[in-house]
């Protein structure tokens, strides 16, 4: 029966007899629905409405969703469908426009019909779309189903499950909210709650400036953890430490620079003996996560630096060849627009410290957390002096733990927000 639906259903496509389509289509089960949409699609270079009867027999199946599920692979039915119809969306073509809306809403359902390996691909397919076309909502969406997914498939496969105390009716932090943190010396912290979750870290070998140790590898991070909406401000490290350090002064809301990864740790030090927050700094796996919130590209927005959208030495752009600003010195924090989880200046401005020692990348990984011995720290964002090729999502650079010039900073870290 299948096989004679099936060519049923190429005999009327290939007629161009609506009628019979229609007739065809009527009682074929979602299985045979989405394998015929499928096969059209696939062969949209061949039928100039090819994309629309594709997408017609994907809305078929949703729009019965309660009979579907009840058939065998039933979510994954639906989760492919929506996939399909989101991704023609997408793309555009065989009588289809591109359309972010219609595309959000499939790609959305996708992700949450799906296994947690179809929900990143919606991410993906969204991330394709493009945030400045209108997939910024979907993408942090998506992104938060597919963690989640990841997250309950890491633990049924470790078979275990996170305890609560008893009786305990304090609920977690939801994906991206935003906590205020009253530092020693009552300066404010404005953090960001990034959830667990599954991304690839490194870069791909086309990547316009990449370098030989970003190589490409899986990374789970099973916890979740807060981190600086923005890079720590000179009002916020004196206001901890009673002295102001930076070489570029005469505005509080620039970063604080000229500290070296010790200073860091006694800054964090003097945090966590008067809060109970586990202040820390970044390992580069959850940096670099953070960073990329969900993109793909070399940086959050795209693949071209020149210094308009960061503060780098826009006298050696990168992905593209036209040159840009170069202002000698940090910026205020916040200056640029943030990337879609809501952090300000990932790319540029000052160098960030990690925990990590610096060292190969593993071929995956779980909570990476470097080696316990090595001479270097590890470095993330790139630099107002640097050239936009470091301030790639990807790009690693280290130093020695003392090292401190105008060029190192840092973002705060904690692993929870006191009430």
């Amino acid at each position: 029966m299948k096989n004679l639906a099936l060519f049923a259903f190429v005999f009327a496509l290939f007629s161009s007899m609506a009628h019979l389509y229609a007739d065809t289509t009527k009682d074929m089960s979602p299985e045979d629905l989405y394998s015929c949409a499928e096969n059209v699609w696939a062969r949209r270079d061949k039928g100039k409405m090819n994309g629309v009867l594709a997408v017609q027999m994907c809305e078929k199946i949703l729009s019965d969703k309660e009979g579907t599920l009840k058939t065998e692979n039933g979510e994954q039915i639906l989760a492919k469908a929506a996939f399909l119809a989101g991704s023609i969306y997408v793309y555009g073509g065989g009588g289809v426009e591109k359309d972010a809306a219609k595309a959000s809403a499939f790609l959305l359902d996708a992700a949450k019909y799906g296994d947690s390996q179809l929900a990143w691909s919606a991410v993906d397919c969204a991330l394709e779309g493009g945030v400045e076309n209108g997939y910024k909502d979907c993408i942090i969406k998506a992104t938060f189903i597919a963690s989640q997914k990841s997250e309950a498939r890491q633990a049924a496969e470790s078979k275990s499950k996170p305890k609560t105390a008893q009786g305990s009716s304090q609920k977690g932090p939801k994906p991206l909210e935003v906590r205020e943190l009253v530092i020693p010396g009552g300066a404010k912290v404005q953090m960001i709650y990034c959830p667990p979750g599954e991304f690839i870290m490194g870069s791909p070998t086309s990547e316009d400036g990449r370098d030989n140790d970003e190589i490409q590898h899986r990374v789970c991070l099973t916890k979740g953890f807060w981190l600086g909406m923005y890079e720590i401000t000179q009002e916020q490290w004196r206001s901890v430490m009673g002295h102001n350090p930076a070489h570029f002064r005469g505005d509080d809301s620039r970063p604080v620079e000229r500290v070296s990864w010790e200073d860091c740790q006694r800054f964090v030090k003097k945090i966590n003996d008067r809060l109970d927050c586990g202040a820390r700094l970044p390992t580069e796996a959850e940096w670099e996560y953070a960073c990329r919130a969900g993109t793909t590209t070399a940086y959050s927005w795209g693949n071209s630096l020149n210094g308009t959208t960061a503060n780098c030495n826009g006298d050696f752009p990168c992905g593209t060849a036209t040159r840009g600003p170069y202002f000698h010195g940090t910026t205020e924090v916040g200056r640029y627009s943030p990337n879609p989880w809501g952090f300000y200046d990932m790319h540029g401005n000052v160098y960030e410290w990690c925990q990590d020692i610096c060292a190969d990348y593993p071929s995956e990984a779980t909570d990476p957390i470097g080696p316990a011995k090595g001479s270097c720290r590890v470095q993330r964002s790139g630099c107002w002096s640097y050239g936009a090729r470091f301030c790639r999502s990807a790009n690693r650079t280290r130093n020695t733990p003392t090292t401190a010039s105008p060029r190192e900073g840092l973002r705060l870290c904690c692993d929870r927000i006191p009430d």
